[in-house]
């Protein structure tokens, strides 16, 4: 049992390294446009294309990354696992939702330090 908690626990940190390389990466990588260079009409193109993430997996990505440039203050809570990719891709669509959100990973993020 103490090795699948280890590896559980390598599993989590895995998870919350990519969320943290998302957001200090993808929308710096999107703003520049670099998927063109590549052959992609768009982000979700490269994520899905030439990545091999599923259509959903790209769908989170592409909205985090055209959150974060709109939301600087999501990168804080998306690289320490305050928040996830998907929570802040579907809260992107309604924007009082999103700042809902956003308060709530403050409080969090200041009654844990």
């Amino acid at each position: 049992m103490d090795n699948a908690r280890e590896l559980a626990a390598d599993l989590l940190r895995l998870l919350r390294r990519e969320q943290g390389a998302m957001a200090d990466f993808l929308a710096d990588f999107d703003d520049r446009r670099l998927w063109l260079k590549l052959g992609h009409s768009s982000l979700f193109t490269f994520l899905h294309r030439e990545l091999g993430l599923s259509k959903g997996a790209s769908h989170f990505r592409k909205t985090a990354a055209e959150l974060i440039r709109r939301y600087p203050e999501v990168v804080e809570p998306l690289r320490d696992g305050r928040l996830c990719i998907s929570s802040v891709s579907v809260r992107s669509a309604a924007p009082a939702r999103c700042d809902a959100e956003l308060g709530a990973a403050r409080r969090r993020g200041s009654s844990s330090g």
